[in-house]
């Protein structure tokens, strides 16, 4: 069974990044795509990846409690938290 795709662009152009997801998303609905304005948003969001992979390859229970705390407890605060 293959993998579903995911992608990862990193563009400054708000313009030219819902372009490409339109375009994506024409092609195939099923491709998961994430966007980033920077380089080192970007590189932070592959720093994360990785590190949910290898913990979850050691103890999934772990790796699934780091990601939901990230996803739904920090991610929150950083960008809300200074309003």
């Amino acid at each position: 069974m293959n993998s579903p795709l995911s992608l990862l662009l990193i563009d400054d152009d708000a313009d030219d990044r819902d372009f490409f997801l339109e375009a994506v998303r024409e092609i195939d609905p099923a491709i998961s795509c994430t966007t980033t304005i920077d380089g080192p948003s970007g590189l932070s969001y592959l720093e994360y990846v990785t590190v949910i992979t290898e913990v979850s390859r050691i103890c999934g229970a772990i790796g699934l409690s780091v990601a939901a705390h990230n996803s739904l407890c920090t991610g929150h605060i950083l960008q809300f938290g200074n309003v």
